[in-house]
């Protein structure tokens, strides 16, 4: 009898599907038997229940809280189902009939009180009543009865340990009742909570999205809180596995990656989160200074000035901090453009005096540079092909493709030079051999830069993709090294106010504890925006 409570409480209390808006209740051919039957025999409880429940099935094919026509109608029918029932041995019976009126109440009257005295009435009668405890749990939060709902909510997850919300809207009701600061106890309490709504919800198939999100979410801070760093990332990255443009969870793991010296990923997921909230100066601040402690000076003024530019133009030590890496970003662009184009890589050479003269456009050597460049790139390229065309004729396919690959670093969206190599089909595996052996050789030799650009050309094809990516990850951590070192002496010029000496900004930047430079998430939404 209690199918449809049980379906509409399991999920939420506010799920009830419309299908149609009840019309005139009393001439519906569902209730008419009843109301005729019952002027033969007022007490008669099987058709008093049985009426009951024919005006509650009229009820839920209407929105909660929309006109309800049948709502007061099937409200005193179960009322007076229960009166004539009361006394009786029909515990079961009254046990699911004051849990249908807590729903006809609660949900679709918008009663709360009366909803939950409804509920705590089926729960006397039978203590293992789960929907009825969860509804009851629901009717008290919302009445800001956070502690008894939080009792409810756990009561409810020993009765139904698959149901996610309860779970989920125990952990925030901790929440509420700790406060902002929980002490160190609590804060593991309050990890048991969200652990268990995770894992409840990786359980269901229907579980909501949103909870899941958030739940992880608040894992990776409360994890972070406790210095448990790997297992912040994990979760956090399951945010990310179910939905990439969550700001929140890349945020978070940029400072992780941080602490786990990790800064080729920290710089990765800084530079997700601006993407996917441009206006978040948190987010640009924390990238600029990631991107100058790899001495990246003209990304990192790109992120001080966009800061000024659209976010907030009167931040006065953002403006100093632009200002002095602008010197730094043109002196490493043209240094960088230089050495390209001494080693002949023109297509770098060119990209780099591009930039300067974005930040300088006045620089005449750097246009000076850059219209050479655009000089050799043309007889480059025409010499590339010239050679590619040799060998491919002469039977040569592998050193065909690698002087058309060389053509394409060149002019990356010569679609002719494409297609010419894509014909030479099996012969690329070969090439991509010569790639990987090339990067391999380097590696060894500590040349970490020829390395990483032989196992990325490897990595553009699918015969090489698998082998170079797995080079490029042993590559990224061997830098980690290299990069932590540099990470600390540009915290200490930050520290100190030295940008010259050390090459970095001029303040601390990494936050000692959760919210000192981020956003405060609202966490106690039920759902995200």
């Amino acid at each position: 009898m209690r199918f449809a409570l049980t379906c509409a409480l399991a999920l939420g209390l506010l799920i009830a599907a419309p299908l149609a808006h009840a019309g005139d209740c009393d001439d519906d051919p569902t209730i008419m038997p009843y109301l005729r039957a019952l002027k033969t025999d007022s007490k008669n409880q099987d058709n008093l229940y049985n009426l009951a429940i024919a005006y509650y099935k009229k009820v839920v094919t209407v929105d909660p809280g929309q006109p309800n026509p049948c709502l007061p109608d099937g409200i005193n029918a179960m009322k007076r189902f229960i009166k004539a029932a009361s006394g009786s041995s029909q515990n079961k019976a009254l046990a699911d009939a004051w849990g249908v009126l807590g729903i006809l109440q609660f949900q679709f009257g918008d009663d709360a009180e009366a909803g939950l005295d409804s509920f705590l009435h089926a729960i006397k009668l039978r203590s293992d009543d789960k929907e009825s405890t969860f509804g009851a749990a629901l009717a008290s939060m919302k009445l800001g009865k956070t502690q008894e709902a939080s009792e409810l909510f756990k009561k409810t997850i020993l009765l139904d340990p698959n149901n996610v919300t309860a779970h989920y809207n125990y952990a925030t009701s901790l929440l509420t009742i700790y406060g902002e600061k929980p002490t160190p106890e609590q804060n593991e309490s309050l990890k048991r909570a969200f652990e268990g709504a995770a894992k409840a919800g990786e359980r269901s198939k229907k579980s909501s999205k949103d909870i899941l999100l958030v739940t992880y979410n608040r894992l990776g801070d409360l994890y972070g809180r406790s210095n448990e760093v790997p297992k912040a990332i994990v979760v956090l990255n399951k945010a990310v596995e179910l939905d990439d443009t969550d700001y929140n969870a890349h945020f978070q793991l940029g400072l992780l990656y941080n602490k786990d010296k990790n800064f080729l990923k920290m710089v990765d997921e800084y530079e997700k989160a601006v993407k996917i909230q441009p206006t978040q100066e948190d987010a640009h601040y924390n990238l600029a200074v990631a991107y100058v402690n790899q001495e990246r000076f003209a990304d990192a003024y790109e992120q001080f000035a966009y800061i000024t530019d659209n976010i907030n133009k009167g931040n006065s030590e953002v403006l100093a901090l632009q200002a002095q890496t602008l010197e730094r970003a043109i002196t490493e662009l043209t240094a960088a453009g230089t050495t390209a184009f001494t080693a002949e890589d023109y297509f770098t050479a060119k990209q780099k005096f591009e930039e300067v003269l974005k930040l300088n456009p006045k620089d005449k050597s750097a246009d000076k540079y850059l219209d050479e460049a655009n000089k050799q790139i043309e007889a480059k390229f025409a010499e590339y092909v010239k050679a590619g065309d040799k060998k491919a004729k002469s039977g040569s396919k592998t050193d065909a493709a690698e002087f058309y690959e060389k053509a394409l670093t060149l002019k990356p969206d010569a679609a002719d030079v494409k297609a010419k190599r894509d014909k030479l089909g099996a012969d690329i595996s070969q090439l991509v051999n010569r790639y990987i052996s090339k990067g391999d050789s380097a590696f060894a030799k500590n040349d970490f830069f020829t390395a990483e650009e032989s196992y990325r050309k490897a990595s553009k094809f699918k015969q090489g993709k698998v082998k170079a990516e797995a080079r490029l990850k042993k590559l990224g951590d061997k830098f980690k090294g290299d990069f932590a070192r540099k990470m600390k002496s540009g915290q200490d010029a930050l520290k100190s106010g030295s940008l010259g000496a050390a090459s970095t900004p001029s303040r601390a930047l990494w936050p000692s504890s959760p919210g000192t430079r981020r956003p405060t998430p609202a966490w106690c939404r039920p759902t995200r925006a």
